[in-house]
């Protein structure tokens, strides 16, 4: 099959923030370092069928969205370092975009992404009592999860300090929480066809993690000894590609 026979996948990042610049002068930014990974799972999964095409939306400082979905097959809300429990206008704005999203969209969420998703259709998000969740960790999948991804865990880095309390609040009761750990009990949501979202970060990897690392040691925010813990675990085998096929087949209807 020629490029010009190929489906299109067209996907709206929505960009909730810009990394350091350490990180971003080695790996890239938040589209990039998207679209790298949805290329990745697509070549693997549909390496002649598709063609992705990613379009970025600076959603926390210009505020701005894709003007007609229907050019889009969906969107992905990244993570970021704001609070998605802040009442900031640029978050409220985000917050009330999801709530409006028609059923028939499909939207990711990433970390503060699916925070963000959860607050929209009423979930409350918060500050977790226990700290912060960083680096490799390993999830515990529920029935629900183990049905998406066909195993019993799902291994991801980590960075949050926020996570949801319940789940969002919906009539038929139908969203999926697909995982837990110890320190969060809502990993992920899904419902087929309208929503999937992750509190791990599927498109960080151990260089990544190093460097985010060594930021928050030298700021105060990680202690040595917090930070020691993160980096002795931080080359273990992850399943960033595993949950970016997921997504990809999520977006395709696959």
């Amino acid at each position: 099959m020629t490029a010009k026979d190929q489906k299109r996948l067209r996907v709206a990042l929505l960009i909730a923030d810009t990394p350091p610049d350490p990180v971003k002068e080695s790996y890239g930014d938040y589209p990039k370092m998207f679209t790298s990974l949805l290329d990745a799972a697509l070549h693997v999964l549909s390496p002649n069928t598709h063609q992705l095409e990613t379009v970025a939306f600076d959603v926390r400082h210009a505020q701005d969205y894709p003007e007609n979905l229907d050019e889009f097959d969906g969107a992905l809300i990244t993570g970021s370092a704001a609070d998605s429990h802040s009442d900031e206008p640029w978050i409220l704005r985000l917050v009330q975009w999801c709530a409006d999203l028609p059923l028939t969209f499909r939207v990711i969420g990433i970390c503060f992404g699916h925070q963000v998703i959860a607050r929209a259709l009423g979930a409350t998000v918060v500050r977790n009592p226990k700290g912060w969740e960083v680096g490799w960790t390993e999830i515990n999948l529920s029935a629900d999860g183990k049905r998406l991804l066909g195993r019993d865990t799902l291994r991801l880095h980590q960075m949050h300090r926020d996570h949801l309390l319940d789940m969002p609040k919906r009539e038929d009761g139908t969203i999926q929480c697909l995982g837990s750990t110890p320190i969060s009990p809502i990993h992920g949501l899904f419902l087929p066809g309208r929503l999937l979202t992750v509190q791990g970060h599927p498109e960080f990897h151990t260089g990544i993690i190093e460097k985010l690392v060594e930021i928050r040691t030298a700021k105060g925010i990680f202690s040595p000894e917090f930070a020691k813990d993160i980096l002795n675990r931080n080359e273990q085998e992850d399943d960033r590609l595993l949950f970016a096929e997921v997504m990809v087949r999520f977006l395709t209807q696959e």
